[in-house]
C-alpha cells in the first residue's frame, strides 16, 4: 500500500502536470463558462479556452454526467471543487487530476474522437500510469466510445457527442473518487513497480467483459467498471470482484 509521503508526492507532481494542461486552454484565453456550487451535490467550476461547437451542449452533458452521479451518493463526503477546463487545443487530453485539495478534469480536442468498432486486444495490458489519468476515447475503445455508437443522432443536435461528453466527465470522476476514497490502492497502482501485486484479484481477466480500453491497466479497469455501472450496465462477480479489491467507489 502506498504510505502518506507516496500519497503526499503524487499529489503534488499532478499539480506540476495540472499547470502543464493549463498553459495549452490558456494559449488563446480562457474564461469562466459556469460556475455552480450545488451541481446535484458537487461544487463545479466550468472554464473554457478554445471551443467549437456549442458550450451549452458541454454544460447539459457535464450536468447530466454529475445528475448521474448524485444518483448514487458519490457528492456525501467530497468536500472538493471540481474545475473543468475545455479546449480543443490539440495537446489537451481528456484527463484528470487530483492533487488533494481540488479535482481537476482536462476535456480536450479527443471528446470529439471515436473509433470504428474494434475488438479488444488480447495483447497483455502495461500497468504504467505516469500523470494524470485520461479517459478511454483514442486507440482502445472505451465506454465513451460505445455511448457514442449507440446513440442516435438527432436534426440539428448532437446527442452522440453529448453521451460521449458524459461518459468521459463520470471515466475521470471515477478516477476521482477513486483516489479519494482509496488512495493508499490508487497510488499503488500508479507504480509500475508495486501495480503487479494486484494482478491476482483476477482485473484483467476481467477486464475483457468491461472494455477495450479497460484491458490498458488496473486504473482504467476501475474507472471504465465504475463508467458502465453508473450508466446501467450489469457485471458479473468476477468483475464485481475485482472492482472491489481495487478498491473501486461504491
Amino acid at each position: 500500500m502506498a504510505g502518506l509521503s507516496d500519497i503526499r508526492n503524487g499529489r503534488e507532481y499532478e499539480f506540476t502536470e495540472i499547470v502543464k494542461q493549463r498553459h495549452f486552454v490558456y494559449e488563446g484565453g480562457v474564461s469562466v463558462l459556469s460556475e455552480i456550487k450545488n451541481l446535484h451535490g458537487f461544487s463545479v467550476i466550468i472554464k473554457t479556452g478554445n471551443v467549437s461547437g456549442s458550450k451549452n451542449q458541454y454544460i447539459s452533458a457535464i450536468s447530466d454526467a454529475f445528475k448521474i452521479l448524485s444518483s448514487f451518493g458519490f457528492h456525501k463526503g467530497l468536500n472538493k471543487k471540481i474545475i473543468i477546463y475545455l479546449s480543443d487545443h490539440k495537446m489537451v487530453k481528456n484527463i484528470a487530476f487530483m492533487n488533494g485539495e481540488n479535482i481537476t478534469i482536462f476535456l480536450g480536442s479527443r471528446i470529439k474522437n471515436h473509433m470504428s468498432a474494434a475488438k479488444p486486444s488480447k495483447k497483455p495490458p502495461s500497468v504504467s500510469v505516469k500523470g494524470g489519468v485520461t479517459a478511454g476515447v483514442g486507440r482502445a475503445r472505451g465506454i465513451a466510445d460505445y455511448m457514442y455508437d449507440v446513440t442516435s443522432r438527432q436534426l440539428f443536435k448532437n446527442p452522440k457527442e453529448s453521451s460521449m461528453i458524459k461518459a468521459v466527465v463520470i471515466h475521470e470522476m471515477g478516477h476521482a473518487l477513486h483516489e479519494h476514497f482509496h488512495p493508499e490502492i490508487f497510488w499503488d497502482l500508479k507504480r509500475e513497480s508495486t501495480a503487479q501485486a494486484y494482478n491476482s484479484c483476477g482485473w484483467i481477466n476481467a477486464s475483457f467483459d468491461v472494455s477495450q480500453y479497460a484491458t490498458t491497466n488496473a486504473l482504467e479497469f476501475v474507472a471504465e467498471t465504475f463508467t458502465g455501472m453508473s450508466l446501467g450496465e450489469k457485471y458479473g462477480k468476477i468483475v464485481e470482484s475485482a472492482y472491489s479489491a481495487l478498491g473501486g467507489p461504491q
